[in-house]
Order: structure tokens, then C-alpha cells, then sequence
């Protein structure tokens, strides 16, 4: 389920985990996704093993929910190094934040352009992530395929600023 609440579950988890946070930051999941997450890792405590689907799948003409890994790659123009403006630099200077890492889901259509940005954990400085949203619409890449077919997917994308 893509705009349900286990992709942004999965995205919170992973968020607090990436960016140097602690796993607790699930903490502020509604309580179904909370026990669905103490459920896989009570599986996984058990000796459960996962495996990928080789191929992601997805509805009809709904985007294909991909790791960022797997278009990455992909990217063909689009400036990555997005830094904040003077005055929000000197705001994330003021707090003591050494790293923000906001978190956004992207989507891209069968061209590998990009039809939905979505700010999923805002890095607290707004001016920012606008910045980086902006930025992100001019990213392109090389369409996805399955099966030599170009497909939509969507993706979470994760942005570290350090100073």
C-alpha cells in the first residue's frame, strides 16, 4: 500500500534509524502501525527470514513502491547538493541542530519525471525543505522498467544537511 499508513511507518522507522535517531521515534506512529512493527520484530526475534520480491509489483497504472537504491542510479540531472539559504543556516545554527535530514517520498512516471514530492519527516526548518522540494522537481532519471517496460514508481528519498 503506497499512500497508506505502513509506507509512512516504514519511513518513520527507518528515518529516526538513518539519521541518527533512535528506533523510539516510531513512538509517534498510530498504534496499529506501532503493534504491526512490534509484530515483524517479534518475527524477526524468532528467526523469521524475509525475502524481496524479485520484482516489485504493483496495480495497474499505480506506481511501483522501489528502494531509492534502485533508482539512484537511474538519475540523469537534477543538482543533489541542496544546501539552505544564508538565513536558514544561520536558524539551524541558532537551534545547535549539527544534521537535519528530511525525508521525502518521490514518485516519477514512466518518463522519470517526478509527479508527486511529499515532505514525510520535515527537517523543522520549512524554508528548507520548500528548497529541497523545489530542487527535486527538476530531477530526472531514465524511466524504470520491468520487464523492458517502463513503469511509475515511487521512492523515499533522504536528505542530509551537516554544518
Amino acid at each position: 500500500m503506497i499512500n497508506g499508513s505502513r509506507w509512512s511507518a516504514a519511513i518513520a522507522v527507518v528515518t529516526a534509524t538513518a539519521c541518527g535517531g533512535s528506533q523510539s521515534a516510531h513512538s509517534e506512529l498510530p498504534a496499529a502501525d506501532r503493534a504491526c512493527l512490534a509484530h515483524e520484530r517479534a518475527k524477526i526475534a524468532a528467526g523469521a527470514t524475509f525475502q524481496a520480491s524479485p520484482t516489485p509489483t504493483a496495480a495497474k497504472g499505480e506506481p511501483v513502491a522501489v528502494v531509492a537504491t534502485a533508482i539512484a542510479g537511474n538519475r540523469i540531472s537534477g543538482r543533489t547538493q541542496i544546501v539552505p539559504d544564508d538565513d536558514t543556516r544561520m536558524a539551524i545554527k541558532r537551534t545547535g541542530v549539527a544534521k537535519t535530514c528530511p525525508w521525502f517520498k518521490l514518485c516519477l512516471d514512466d518518463q522519470g519525471v517526478p509527479t508527486r514530492i511529499d515532505v514525510i519527516r520535515a527537517s523543522c526548518f520549512p524554508r528548507y525543505d520548500a528548497d529541497v522540494v523545489d530542487a527535486m522537481r527538476d530531477w530526472r532519471y531514465t524511466p524504470y522498467s520491468i520487464g523492458g517496460t517502463p513503469v511509475p514508481v515511487c521512492t523515499s528519498i533522504t536528505i542530509c544537511y551537516s554544518q
